[in-house]
């Protein structure tokens, strides 16, 4: 039997925190339903970063932070609900990373953020957190803890894989066929790319690498930066900002560099790391999925691709498996949570070195749960339909094909209202054209507006249905894609406008 599940992430880039709505039946993916985000603000990620540098009163500060991150999930929690018309008491459990202020493996121990049991109360979900404890306790790194997820849904049977994610740290899942999953952190990500744009530029990150793409690569400081002795250890590892910190990439410099230069020299160091890190470990792969916030830096993506072409092995965006690459993280969570609910243990040897499988988590269940209705059957997510419509044949992928068209329909609904009011507008507009004595260059000029004005709301519900159906809220492409539609559609109001006036007082 499907259920809901919810995972919640917020990595190292500490932009803000990622929900995705999962469907898993037992343990066995079915696939994701949506999505939600929400931006961390500017003060709450401020004081964030600077609890990953020593300072006074610390248990303190990170009490606080830890209360006011469970309200920010909790907001996104309530978010992917109401998107969805689905109660808490629909949701068999939520998965909840928390935030990432100290890693220290060495030392045992690793401080994710968040107060979970807080959470569980202002969501109203049972809650699965801290994760990394019981990796660490069997002598493992505490992280990557996502290659066993991408093991469970993007391993082949004859092909090795590997999935590359590439957030605030950057880290590789070698998928082989008949093998356990094998994974660590390859190094910097977007972190120092992140943290140079803001020191210079006073800008949360460089959209899309275009001012990456301005700048040339400094050779010598990418060998400085490459020299770092984390390179050189055998995996499994593990690192995190206490590493790679913006102090540490200034310690490199040697003054007069263009910003633009090391921008583009700290992409060059991410591909670097992640290609020979790959090439070591994974030299038969035929094809890395990127996915994480730096798949939307197409300078990066570009330098990547060059990178890989070198040793014949391609590059594709985690899409290609069915599921987006901002969602994959999230989904790892829920799935994981999914884990602990059902008393899996999670093999993650080969990629952090703990001594043996472990369930991973700590649950914070609600009060009374007998009292609390049973969570509901799940629908099963389009992608996961579409996949088992393939497998079929005859009468049964004809009704697999329309339940897959009828989740379309539906997602078109949720954005229809707006084009059936303007519709309603229109014929009485029309009625007006005929009930006014204009002369027929005028009202076919009226009828031909109105016709488009139509065409393009049309249009503009259209791709607010994709974007929603397909989960691409956070793509820059959609994101324009609507803001165009948007303006698209006010322009021609205002034209019609224009022209009924003109008509009117001529």
């Amino acid at each position: 039997m499907s259920e809901y599940y919810i995972g919640i992430m917020s990595g190292t880039s500490m932009d803000g925190a990622d929900a995705v709505l999962a469907c898993l039946d037992g343990t066995q993916w079915r696939g994701v339903r949506a999505h939600a985000f929400l931006p961390y603000p500017d003060d709450l990620k401020t004081r964030l970063l600077d609890l990953q540098q020593r300072g006074t009163d610390e248990l303190h500060r990170s009490r606080l932070l830890a209360r006011e991150l469970a309200e920010l999930y909790a907001l996104v929690v309530e978010k992917l609900l109401r998107e969805n018309g689905l109660r808490p008491q629909d949701i068999t459990a939520l998965g909840c990373h928390g935030q990432t202020v100290r890693h220290a493996p060495e030392h045992g121990y690793s401080v994710q953020l968040a107060d979970w049991a807080w959470l569980a109360r202002l969501s109203g979900i049972d809650t699965v957190g801290d994760f990394r404890s019981a990796d660490l306790a069997a002598g493992g790194q505490g992280a990557p803890l996502v290659p066993a997820f991408h093991h469970a849904l993007f391993a082949s049977a004859e092909h090795v894989r590997v999935v590359l994610n590439l957030g605030g740290i950057a880290n590789i899942s070698v998928l082989a066929p008949d093998d356990a999953p094998f994974g660590f952190d390859t190094g910097a990500g977007n972190m120092l790319a992140d943290a140079w744009t803001r020191h210079v530029w006073q800008q949360p990150f460089d959209r899309n690498g275009e001012k990456a793409a301005q700048g040339k690569l400094l050779p010598d400081l990418l060998a400085r930066l490459c020299a770092h002795p984390y390179f050189d250890q055998p995996a499994p590892k593990s690192t995190g900002r206490e590493l790679f910190s913006l102090a540490w990439l200034q310690s490199h410099l040697r003054g007069g560099e263009a910003p633009e230069d090391v921008l583009h020299t700290l992409l060059h160091f991410t591909v670097e790391t992640a290609v020979a890190a790959i090439r070591r470990y994974a030299p038969d792969a035929e094809c890395v999925y990127a996915c994480g916030g730096g798949v939307e830096n197409a300078e990066l993506m570009r330098l990547l691709r060059e990178a890989l072409a070198r040793q014949n092995t391609d590059l594709r965006r985690t899409d290609a498996l069915n599921l987006h690459p901002q969602q994959v993280e999230a989904a790892a969570f829920a799935w994981l949570a999914a884990c602990w609910r059902h008393g899996v243990a999670v093999d993650l040897r080969r990629a952090t070195g703990a001594a043996e499988t472990a369930v991973l988590g700590a649950g914070y269940v609600l009060a009374k749960p007998e009292a609390r209705p049973t969570a509901v059957v799940c629908e099963i997510p389009p992608e996961a339909r579409f996949n088992d419509m393939k497998s079929k044949s005859g009468c049964k992928r004809l009704f697999a094909a329309i339940g897959y068209s009828a989740d379309g329909i539906r997602a078109a609904y949720r954005h229809e209202a707006g084009f059936r009011q303007l519709l309603a507008l229109h014929g009485v507009l029309l009625l007006a054209v005929w009930c006014f004595d204009f002369d027929t260059s005028t009202r076919i000029i009226l009828i031909a507006v109105s016709f488009l004005s139509l065409a393009v709301e049309l249009l503009n519900t259209g791709i607010e249905t994709v974007v929603d159906y397909i989960s691409l809220e956070k793509h820059p492409l959609a994101k324009r894609a609507k803001d165009v539609g948007s303006a698209a559609q006010w322009l021609v109001l205002l034209m019609i406008l224009i022209v009924w006036l003109t008509a009117w007082l001529g």
